[in-house]
């Protein structure tokens, strides 16, 4: 048994049954939970940060329009399914957890205290699905105009622009797209708050950098000691920033980074730095 099967074990014994609802199998092999609406945030918090060999990583936050579905194989009754992904790089095992909701616009709390990074991934959910994430600093859609009408994902959506309605800028969708235009400083941080948030932010990279062993460099990455730590000094001030954020779609920012004359090695270092923070 995996150590990933394995901890499907741990986490019945020790969040129960009415947390851990039900097992699902898949076909890519990936342990698959259905997990409590009410639990999500504590099994995660444990996954991150308490259980043996963590799931440091978000790799993935989405949502699926479950209302059409006809064969349910076992899975909970749902409208709507909320999924997360998550990755232990000391496993090298991943992990899929899912929450079942009922209704026409659910919602679910927010993880954005946990992972930082799952601030955009729940703003496209709720711009794609209209599922709300209770605790969200900053629920608002990400991809779609404010004026847009309706939530393109959901099953009732057009499919195609030809079956939409004609479009027009009415006066009021033109004053929206104008207000959405118009800078306003009071809702961007202050240099002198960016400044202070980099300033920690140097400090949790050299305080990663300085606690990784000379071992682990040479398993993960292939690198001298020397080698290691003098690429990882160099490419703090490309990951400083993306830290507390995280990446949205790896392949563009790994391409972003290929033209900035990274190598491959130094983009798996990258993301491993990031994505553990």
């Amino acid at each position: 048994m995996n150590e990933a099967l394995s901890l499907v074990t741990l986490l019945k014994s020790r969040f129960g049954d009415m947390a851990v609802l039900a097992e699902q199998h898949t076909i890519d092999g990936t342990p698959t939970l259905w997990i409590s609406r009410e639990s999500i945030k504590k099994i995660l918090t444990y996954l991150k940060h308490e259980v043996e060999k963590p799931y440091k990583m978000l790799y993935d936050l989405c949502g699926i329009d479950e209302r059409k579905r006809t064969q349910r194989n076992g899975q909970p009754v749902a409208d709507f399914t909320v999924v997360y992904h998550l990755t232990s790089f000391e496993r090298n095992e991943d992990i899929r957890l899912k929450i079942a909701l009922t209704g026409e616009y659910p919602s679910v709390p927010s993880i954005t205290g946990i992972w930082p990074s799952a601030n955009w991934y729940e703003r496209e959910v709720y711009d794609m699905f209209g599922i709300s994430f209770d605790g969200h600093p900053n629920l608002r859609r990400i991809l779609m105009p404010r004026s847009w009408n309706g939530y393109p994902l959901r099953k009732e959506h057009p499919a195609r622009a030809t079956e939409l309605e004609p479009f027009t800028l009415d006066d009021q969708m033109r004053q929206i797209a104008d207000d959405d235009l118009r800078f306003k400083p009071e809702d961007f941080p202050t240099f002198e708050s960016l400044r202070a948030r980099w300033a920690e932010e140097e400090k949790l990279l050299m305080a990663f950098v300085e606690g990784l062993t000379d071992e682990r460099l040479n398993e993960r990455f292939g690198y001298t000691s020397t080698e290691g730590r003098s690429h990882e000094r160099i490419l703090w001030q490309t990951m400083a920033h993306l830290i507390n954020h995280g990446t949205q779609h790896k392949t563009e920012t790994a391409a972003m980074l290929t033209n900035f004359g990274h190598s491959p090695g130094d983009i798996d270092l990258i993301w491993y730095i990031i994505e553990t923070q």
